[in-house]
């Protein structure tokens, strides 16, 4: 899991460094490969509704919201003024749903989770899975409604959470070694 969000992170500040932003941030736009004896690699797709940062802050010529509602930053869905934090919000809202199953705002339609990602606390990964619970804080940084608020570049998020990670996967195995194997009949 690290790895995969740390590669994307980093084509993400690559991407920010030279003036572009995603924009669509989500688990279907990371594809893995593994090549015939060659390490696994991960690759960021579809840049189809890429902006140059300058022109990032409209929104389509009929004033429609670009991106995909569960993944989006709350300045994305007002039409504010964005730059890469609101990339960084869409990886940290991929990032939840990798690791939980759900996206950090679900609901029955999109303007449920458009509203909850303009007013809605950011969520508890502890609430989904207590072992996760280490990871709280990083994700409520990456998470918050204020970009200032955020983490200064992509990177960070995956590097501030590398310390956190590395306490709940040692949780995780001593929990793993604890619980009983089921017995084969």
């Amino acid at each position: 899991m690290v790895p995969i969000i740390t590669a994307v992170a980093s084509a993400l500040d690559y991407s920010h460094h030279r003036g572009l932003l995603h924009r669509d941030v989500k688990p279907a736009n990371i594809l893995l490969a593994e090549p015939d004896g060659q390490a696994p690699r991960v690759f960021l797709a579809d840049f189809g509704i890429a902006r140059p940062i300058e022109d990032a802050t409209r929104l389509t010529a009929t004033d429609m919201m670009v991106g995909t509602a569960a993944y989006a930053a709350p300045e994305q869905l007002k039409g504010a003024s964005v730059d890469g934090c609101a990339d960084q919000y869409a990886l940290a809202c991929t990032a939840f749903q990798l690791l939980t199953g759900m996206p950090p705002y679900a609901g029955s339609n999109s303007a449920v989770v458009i509203t909850k990602h303009l007013s809605a606390p950011s969520p508890s990964i502890g609430a989904y899975h207590p072992l996760l619970a280490g990871l709280d804080p990083v994700f409520a940084k990456a998470l918050a409604k204020d970009p200032s608020h955020r983490f200064s570049s992509c990177g960070s998020l995956p590097s501030t959470w590398a310390g956190s990670w590395a306490r709940v996967s040692r949780r995780l195995l001593r929990f793993h070694s604890r619980t009983p194997s089921p017995r084969s009949t």
